[in-house]
């Protein structure tokens, strides 16, 4: 069984123009463990969101060594790289992102869908139930709150059952007190089933409500701090 999830070495990642080169990640070796609650914190460019999307497989590094999942992304083309996400990896951004005309549990269908393993399943549904929207199914996008939209998000994340969820601002759209529900149900996804979650915040006190926090900064990585529980 693999011990880790994530495992960085010297990881660094450069956006070029003609204009200018952005170091935006120098070198961060980071190792986050199968089962890990833990937030990255840091400034705006500090390299929270490259980290999650080198992570998610949705960019890759230039230098350095990336293991996802015991797999090594570099190494895969786009295609492999697409089913990497769609089956192992589960994806929450600051925008809630739902197709505005599908109801809530047809948005949480769709990853089914396109992973192709949507037969008589009745997962979206079991999830809708468990953020607390069992009562909001049919309800639109624009029928919802900005909470019930990130909990719908929430539940598309987890419809094939990923390895690892990532989270990058979740809380930016919402109010203080979805926020801390948010970040309630992270922690009882982590209890309950043993989920790992990564999750990018400027918020320090939710960002200190994880098991673990890593402070980057200018693109290297200032603290690793293992909170006691």
């Amino acid at each position: 069984m693999r011990e880790y999830i994530v495992k960085a070495d010297k990881l660094k990642k450069v956006y070029s123009s003609e204009s200018q080169k952005i170091i935006a990640l120098k070198e961060i070796d980071i190792e986050i463990k199968k089962g890990e609650f833990v937030t990255i914190m840091g400034p705006s460019g500090a390299g929270k969101t490259t980290f999650l999307n080198l992570v998610g497989c949705l960019d890759r590094p230039t230098s350095g060594k990336l293991d996802i999942l015991g797999c090594d992304p570099t190494k895969f083309n786009e295609e492999k790289l697409s089913r990497i996400r769609v089956e192992k990896i589960g994806f929450i951004f600051e925008d809630f992102f739902l197709i505005s005309f599908l109801n809530a549990l047809e948005n949480v269908q769709l990853p089914l869908i396109f992973a192709r393993n949507y037969k008589n399943n009745n997962r979206p549904r079991d999830l809708l139930k468990r953020v607390g929207l069992d009562h909001r199914l049919t309800h639109f996008p624009n029928e919802l709150s900005g909470g019930e939209l990130q909990r719908v998000a929430v539940a598309r994340a987890l419809a094939n059952n990923p390895e690892i969820l990532l989270a990058d601002e979740p809380t930016g759209n919402l109010d203080s007190r979805n926020a801390q529900e948010l970040f309630n149900l992270f922690r009882d996804l982590n209890r309950e089933k043993g989920l790992t979650i990564v999750v990018a915040t400027h918020n320090i006190r939710l960002g200190y409500s994880a098991d673990r926090v890593i402070h980057l900064n200018d693109g290297k990585m200032e603290k690793d701090e293992r909170l006691a529980k």
